[in-house]
């Protein structure tokens, strides 16, 4: 038994018995999610070519796109929800603070990274 619906959704939400699950609708990811709060909502990073963070929720039908044009990679977020902090890649432009209800960004600081090589 497969748990993929049909559109490819890679991630369930589900209850603390397991009984009830419930598909987030993001198709399109780089495997690498964060928990916004406690309302069942994850964001994730869009693969390098896209750059985008979208958002969803288990009773989302689609991803609600919360940033464009920033290449994010790993992403974590405020115990509330409210914030997001993501390193870059393709290519590396420093780690950004995003503001989930309103959708703004700045950049916090270059790090020097190479994209995962030893630093």
């Amino acid at each position: 038994m497969t748990l993929a619906p049909k559109d490819g959704c890679p991630i369930w939400v589900f209850s603390y018995d397991g009984r009830t699950r419930k598909p987030l609708r993001l198709p399109c990811t780089n495997n690498h999610y964060t928990w916004l709060g406690r309302a069942g909502v994850v964001a994730t990073a869009t693969p390098h070519l896209n750059r985008r963070i979208e958002v969803a929720g288990p009773a989302d039908i689609e991803p609600t796109v919360l940033s464009e044009d920033i290449g994010c990679w790993h992403l974590g977020a405020s115990l509330d929800g409210e914030w997001i902090v993501a390193d870059t890649n393709w290519p590396s432009e420093g780690l950004f603070l995003f503001h989930v209800p309103s959708g703004r960004n700045a950049k916090l600081c270059s790090t020097g990274a190479s994209g995962g090589h030893p630093q």
